[in-house]
């Protein structure tokens, strides 16, 4: 999945940081800047025939394998989009995890 930047900071601004009792803060939205990418790309196209998918990750080697792999699992631009109580629910996870480690 993916990640709307205005969505993550309306989250940790919001219920998160009151969560954490952090004060909210004044964003100033200011745009893009040259060379600024919307969407990340894990693989490069011409990687995509050399890659397998397990459980987990995928995987780039040397032999032409001639997957199928769908591009919303590499490019973020075709993903879906976590809503903010996912995102919410994901910083509670990451922030369990930590505690663990």
């Amino acid at each position: 999945p993916a990640i709307k930047i205005l969505d993550l900071i309306e989250v940790l601004n919001g219920v998160y940081a009151q969560k954490q009792g952090w004060e909210a803060v004044k964003i100033a939205e200011t745009g893009i800047r040259e060379g600024e990418k919307m969407h990340e790309d894990l693989l490069f196209s011409h990687e995509v025939n050399y890659a397998s998918l397990n459980e987990e990750m995928i995987i780039v080697g040397f032999n032409r394998l001639g997957t199928d792999i769908s591009p919303s699992l590499y490019r973020s631009e075709f993903a879906p989009y976590l809503d903010q109580s996912e995102i919410f629910n994901l910083l509670q996870e990451i922030e369990s995890d930590l505690e663990i480690l």
